[in-house]
């Protein structure tokens, strides 16, 4: 049976009905803590290459996004708290900084994201990552001081594999608190976004998160360094900055458990370009 969502409610309302009908649930809870985002448009043709799906295009732009933010209070959906009571040793690989490449894609009529890559920190979360969702997961050190209070974002970003790194100095392009993004605009585009797909070995998965709307406020500043976007990768000196943006908070973000779609989609020639880690074949 096929459940027919209310076009009239938020992104986020529609995404909660469509794993209400899939039956999958909250198979894991957390916060994204401090989310800085770093925006870049290029060609479709030099990003299609590297993607499995067909690309969502705004204005007949594609878009990269990096996406650089904590996660905290980590937990399955089920016993979780009985996680928190755990030892401190314990609870470590359950917070922990990320840093995301994205894009996005569309698929079977829908429309979502897809991680071209993802460098954590710890081990733990990247091994469960790559087997749970099959997402590529790469090590790196990661340093992030995100102070909205003060206005000033700085991060840090070192792949150990590749000793490409991200460098940021931003701060907010105005006083005004956090606001929701405008309808019909290119944040809006960018941000709401619940559906995520993967492709790994042959399998495509699904999954699906829910939480309050993203408000973002405006960053400037210097990003001196991306190299990062690995030297080897055709994306390397074809993007173009658009702009950058910080969120609020977001508590009790809610993640499906991955779904497992049938397809006889063959990857594209270059899909993991952009990186080579083992964990990640």
């Amino acid at each position: 049976m096929t459940s027919v969502l209310d076009l009239n409610t938020s992104p986020s309302d529609q995404a909660h009905a469509a794993t209400r009908a899939e039956q999958r649930g909250r198979f894991m809870i957390c916060n994204w803590v401090r989310p800085v985002m770093l925006h870049y448009r290029l060609d479709p043709s030099d990003l299609q290459p590297l993607v499995p799906f067909p690309l969502d295009l705004y204005n007949q732009h594609a878009y990269l996004s990096l996406v650089a933010l904590s996660i905290t209070n980590l937990r399955l959906g089920v016993g979780g708290r009985w996680i928190r009571i755990l030892p401190r040793p314990a609870l470590a690989p359950c917070s922990h900084p990320m840093l995301n490449l994205r894009t996005y894609v569309r698929f079977r009529n829908q429309t979502g994201i897809h991680f071209l890559a993802r460098w954590i920190s710890t081990r733990i979360a990247r091994f469960f990552g790559l087997r749970s969702f099959g997402l590529p997961c790469q090590p790196a050190h990661l340093d992030y001081r995100h102070t909205p209070a003060q206005g000033a974002f700085q991060g840090h970003v070192r792949d150990i594999s590749s000793g490409g790194e991200l460098k940021y100095h931003l701060r907010t392009a105005d006083d005004g608190g956090p606001s929701p993004a405008t309808a019909d605009s290119l944040d809006q585009f960018l941000l709401e976004r619940y559906a995520a797909f993967t492709y790994r070995q042959g399998v495509i998965r699904q999954f699906r998160v829910r939480h309050e709307p993203w408000r973002i406020t405006p960053l400037e500043g210097d990003i001196p360094d991306t190299s990062i976007l690995n030297e080897n990768s055709p994306l390397r000196h074809r993007t173009a900055f658009s702009h950058a943006v910080c969120c609020h908070d977001l508590t009790k973000v809610s993640i499906s458990r991955p779904r497992w779609l049938t397809t006889n989609l063959d990857p594209p020639r270059n899909c993991g370009a952009i990186s080579n880690h083992p964990l990640q074949s």
